[in-house]
């Protein structure tokens, strides 16, 4: 009775059940879109006021989860897609560390892609790099390029790379890896 049911709505509808599937998977599709564009805005915005993304104890028993989730619960009271993932039982949450740490890398690579165009369109550039400690007493090299784009002087940070040496030589070595990872040619430094 089921297959004859599907039968004559097919006669009547024209759909097949293939296009049935198809259309429930292009539905999914969307909503985890929804999601995850979600996710990326509360990243964005926490991370261009400068919040910290996690807290100290993020379980649900916690009276502050950190921002980057807090933030996320808030969006979901007023979106419904959202409030289904951040809600629900599932697994594919995307709120883990490694995931936002994840999309951060994602985001970092589409800014220097952006940076190393202007850089490439500027003709010269110039390159600064200066040498900290970092938290956990490790040595680490800021590397800076410095060029004209659309007449305006830009000073844009490319990278955080780990001292090996404080030599000529080793530094030397860290800019050129940085550039090469930012696909920017050295032939054009003038500084």
């Amino acid at each position: 009775m089921q297959a004859w049911g599907e039968f004559k709505l097919q006669k009547v509808t024209g759909a097949t059940i293939y296009q049935a599937i198809d259309a429930g998977h292009a539905k999914t599709v969307e909503k985890n879109r929804r999601y995850i564009r979600a996710v990326i805005d509360v990243l964005l915005y926490t991370t261009c006021q400068t919040f910290a993304q996690r807290g100290h104890r993020e379980g649900d028993e916690s009276g502050n989860r950190g921002n980057f989730l807090e933030l996320l619960n808030m969006l979901a009271k007023y979106d419904h897609s959202v409030a289904k993932k951040v809600n629900g039982s599932g697994n594919a949450k995307h709120t883990h560390h490694d995931v936002q740490n994840e999309l951060f890398e994602i985001m970092a690579g589409m800014i220097r892609k952006e940076i190393s165009d202007e850089v490439k369109q500027a003709e010269h550039f110039a390159i600064m790099v200066d040498e900290t400690k970092d938290v956990a007493k490790k040595e680490q090299n800021s590397i800076v390029v410095r060029y004209l784009h659309d007449q305006e002087l830009h000073e844009e940070f490319l990278d955080f790379t780990p001292a090996e040496g404080l030599d000529a030589e080793s530094l030397l070595q860290k800019i050129k890896e940085t550039l090469a990872k930012c696909k920017i040619g050295h032939n054009t430094c003038v500084g």
